[in-house]
């Protein structure tokens, strides 16, 4: 029996955290392809999976202030592609990320929001409840998901331009380990799909350690190591830099040429209302050296995503 005046909660509900990081790097021509690329593999991740949760939570965050022209301010219609008239999200290119998302989700599942911070994304996982066809549930974080740059000194970046990260010395502590959904059969796990969130901050090539030693002492300093032993779960992550490339089916260089129909431009910058064509990669360069461990035959790091598991 419960104690007199508590609820009991009768169920338990899954909610999926998608955090979506500014685009404050490129500039010029290289805006157009890449502005809206974080945005729209987040709509296919929510495209493909979206069923495997009760809740859908997804947060942007926005880019600093940058302007290159005085005729942006005037812009009417569509502009020239490699114009980079706004470094933040322009209200056009919001409003057609959250309609992307209704498609697959109703609304009274769907949560999508601005962060300030990352005290905004924090405060929705750590909800112990959630109402749902109007009922209260208890709720736990199945699975969250980062798209975003990141680098191993910060981490993963929230908003470069005003300074936010999640890493190292950033953040992390803000969401409780009971958060997350930890049954051992449906264990909840954090992805970063970011450039280097598994490897470690400044260690070049170190040859009084054997190749695998220096591997595992890059992976057990990284973030997502940190990130992995703080929340306890297991987070999965590049040693290298990601290659958001593939999110236009051919990468950045055709994707305006292989035009589907379904591709539009939006304030100058590339979009699809399905999310993207295919997911990004694990690329080819790192932090370290690009010319090898001790020679150009072994790399400096390995490629893929790893898992990291708390320790």
């Amino acid at each position: 029996m419960p104690d007199v005046g508590q609820v009991e909660l009768p169920c338990t509900k899954k909610e999926l955290i998608i955090v979506v990081g500014a685009e404050d790097h490129y500039s010029g021509k290289y805006a157009a392809p890449h502005r809206l690329m974080f945005m729209a593999q987040a709509v296919r991740q929510v495209k493909m999976t979206h069923a495997r949760y009760d809740k859908v939570s997804v947060f942007w965050f926005q880019g600093a202030e940058r302007v290159i022209s005085n005729k942006c301010s005037q812009i009417s219609g569509k502009i020239e592609i490699d114009s980079d008239c706004y470094g933040k999200y322009t209200p056009k290119q919001v409003k057609a990320f959250e309609i992307a998302l209704k498609q697959y989700v109703p609304e009274n599942k769907l949560l999508i929001k601005e962060a300030k911070s990352f005290d905004d994304v924090a405060a929705q996982a750590n909800k112990k409840t959630v109402l749902v066809d109007g009922k209260t549930c208890k709720k736990k974080v199945r699975d969250m998901y980062f798209f975003g740059h990141g680098t191993p000194d910060v981490g993963f970046w929230l908003s470069n331009g005003t300074g936010h990260y999640l890493g190292l010395k950033n953040n992390v502590y803000k969401i409780h380990s009971e958060s997350f959904y930890k049954l051992s059969t449906q264990k909840a796990q954090v992805f970063f799909y970011s450039c280097q969130t598994g490897n470690k901050d400044k260690l070049y090539k170190d040859t009084s350690m054997n190749y695998n030693e220096y591997i595992q002492k890059l992976k057990d300093e990284s973030s997502a190591q940190f990130i992995a032993n703080k929340w306890r779960v297991t987070v999965k992550a590049s040693m290298r830099r990601t290659n958001y490339g593939p999110t236009w089916k051919t990468g950045f260089s055709g994707y305006w040429d292989e035009y589907t129909g379904n591709r539009t431009m939006i304030d100058g910058k590339v979009w699809e209302e399905n999310g993207a064509d295919a997911p990004m990669v694990s690329g080819d360069l790192s932090w370290q050296d690009d010319y090898g461990y001790d020679d150009e035959t072994t790399p400096s790091v390995p490629k893929g995503y790893f898992d990291y598991v708390p320790k």
